[in-house]
């Protein structure tokens, strides 16, 4: 009849190789270790306790459930950092750092046990069996560190979130982020007046608010063509806006256009939109100057104009050469640096004589 020591060695040794079969399947076949930093270096050190605690033969019941421990733990990271490896952030990294020493620390002392012979091993039992103990509690308390550190990422992320919309990256306001200071008057796209113009701040940035009506000002429904505000083209089309849908083309900036920043969170009951604005009247630097800094100045807004007109043209946008100029470049301004920004919508029935037209209504008011 075979001895108890020999059925706990063979339970063991069965426990063991189902330890390290699931260890090398997670190392082999999870997208999450090479999606995630440190994860593999994470299941190695599993891996590696594993395989040192195989190799010791007598009295490694303690080393055994050791193992197990590390294993279970190591596939738990594995499954919660699988579901959404985006989630994971600098806070994160460095708690998986610290499971990484960890664990290294721990394959280090059962190779420095392996390496004690039997003998000096059963005399020590006593202090083994303290130092076993200790690597447990602290993997339990490095187990409740990671969960809550996963719980801290997620709520991140669903901050980030309820900040921005995923598809745009464009922010997403309440009212409580901006400061509304006063207003500019209506606006208009395409000769329809779509709502009114606010100019306000975010943060300590220059911006413009745009309140979205639902119908335009002939009462004609608002349609998603003629909500064309900017270049990439953002279409509002009001009944799935109202459900929280937008469609936005990708993204390209330029230093002389304005861009749209954001838009009116989909909780609320309010439409609008959020995009930068200039900050001095373009009229302002051709006052009371004399001759040669003022011909400078417009030498380099026409040539400013010229290359937002140029970037927009190449882009596909069309322009009127036909142009009557009755109404040019209503939202020209300069920036902090006295360059020129413009909104897109401006100059989709622009010419390249626009900028100049718009300067001689300035002088004439």
């Amino acid at each position: 009849m075979p001895s108890l020591r020999i059925v706990r060695k063979g339970q063991s040794g069965d426990a063991l190789a189902v330890i390290v079969s699931a260890l090398e399947v997670v190392q082999e076949a999870s997208s999450a270790v090479a999606a995630v930093p440190f994860l593999g270096s994470i299941i190695g050190a599993a891996l590696g306790i594993a395989r040192t605690v195989e190799k010791i033969r007598s009295d490694r019941e303690r080393y055994v459930r050791l193992a197990r421990r590390v294993s279970e733990f190591s596939r738990h990271i594995e499954e919660s950092l699988a579901s959404d490896p985006q989630a994971v952030d600098d806070n994160l990294k460095v708690n998986l750092i610290e499971i990484q020493v960890l664990l290294t620390r721990i394959r280090n002392d059962v190779e420095a046990e392996l390496k004690r012979k039997p003998l000096s091993r059963f005399l020590l039992q006593s202090s083994i069996a303290d130092m076993l103990d200790d690597r447990m509690d602290e993997l339990d308390s490095a187990w409740r560190a990671f969960d809550t550190a996963c719980l801290i990422a997620l709520r991140m992320k669903l901050e980030r979130q309820a900040m921005y919309d995923d598809h745009s990256q464009l922010r997403l306001f309440r009212w409580s982020d901006l400061r509304c200071l006063k207003v500019r008057g209506s606006y208009s796209v395409r000769g329809q007046a779509i709502g009114e113009e606010w100019e306000g701040r975010w943060g300590g940035r220059a911006v413009v608010i745009r309140t979205v009506k639902g119908r335009a000002s002939s009462g004609a429904e608002i349609c998603p063509e003629a909500m064309v505000t900017y270049y990439p083209k953002m279409y509002f089309d009001l009944s799935r806006y109202a459900r929280g849908t937008l469609t936005v083309l990708p993204i390209r900036h330029h230093p002389y256009l304005a861009q749209v920043v954001g838009y009116s969170h989909p909780a609320l009951e309010d439409r609008f939109y959020v995009m930068d604005t200039g900050v001095i009247p373009l009229i302002h630097q051709f006052r009371g100057k004399d001759i040669l800094p003022r011909l400078l100045q417009w030498l380099q807004h026409i040539i400013d104009y010229q290359s937002a007109f140029n970037y927009l043209y190449e882009a596909g946008i069309a322009f009127n050469e036909c142009h009557s100029h009755n109404r040019c470049l209503p939202s020209a301004m300069l920036n902090e640096e006295g360059r020129l920004i413009v909104d897109t919508a401006d100059l989709e029935d622009a010419s390249p004589g626009c900028f100049q037209s718009r300067l001689r209504t300035l002088y004439d008011e």
